[in-house]
């Protein structure tokens, strides 16, 4: 049912086609964006995913679609439902790839798999958004959520790697904690091969001193 509502990966929407609209309906469209971030902002989560699902369905080809998906995955989202958010996401991805909300929704969706038990479709989407970005902040997300990705997936060195690169983008506090699970992972679960890549790699900092 997950993979379902998510779409796998081979699951493809059709980039969306440029169509002039009447100044009425684009009008009509922003009006309704307006409303739908009106709603949230208030905590009337429903009542926006309504107003937003009526934009789509009444100026399909409207400026503000890419920007409606984008709130629709967020508000849902928020409500705990990720295998719903997923697929607004995706169509955000795949009819409008060049979207200013794309590297957002990219990390969003990797997040969304992940939430609903699928590594393996997240990691690709967290490796091109990692190759895309060099803000800090948007980084620490996508290692810490790579990490989970690796762990998941029982590839404990890439998870140790990704781990560390969170480290080093994290504040002091939050760089300790991550360094005692490096430390814990390192003691109960790598064998004497893994550890000797991990030491090899990083000389004589952490984790390799441990």
């Amino acid at each position: 049912f997950l993979s379902n509502g998510l779409m796998g990966p081979g699951h493809t929407f059709a980039q969306a086609p440029v169509i002039p609209l009447s100044g009425k309906i684009e009008e009509q469209a922003s009006s309704q964006m307006e409303a739908a971030r009106k709603l949230k902002d208030t905590g009337k989560l429903e009542p926006a995913i309504e107003a937003l699902e009526k934009l789509i369905a009444d100026a399909p080809h409207s400026a503000h679609v890419p920007a409606a998906y984008w709130l629709l995955g967020q508000l849902l989202t928020e409500l705990k439902k990720p295998d719903e958010a997923g697929p607004y996401f995706r169509r955000l991805l795949e009819e409008y790839p060049e979207s200013d909300l794309a590297p957002q929704a990219r990390l969003a969706l990797a997040s969304a798999l992940l939430e609903t038990g699928q590594p393996d479709a997240a990691l690709p989407l967290l490796l091109e958004a990692r190759a895309q970005t060099t803000d800090q902040a948007v980084l620490l997300t996508i290692h810490q959520h790579l990490e989970e990705t690796y762990l998941n997936k029982q590839d404990h060195v890439r998870a140790v790697e990704a781990a560390v690169e969170a480290a080093r983008l994290s504040s002091e506090e939050e760089r300790k904690k991550i360094e005692a699970r490096v430390r814990d992972l390192l003691q109960s679960t790598l064998g004497e091969k893994d550890l000797r890549r991990i030491a090899d790699k990083y000389g004589k900092s952490f984790p390799a001193d441990a």
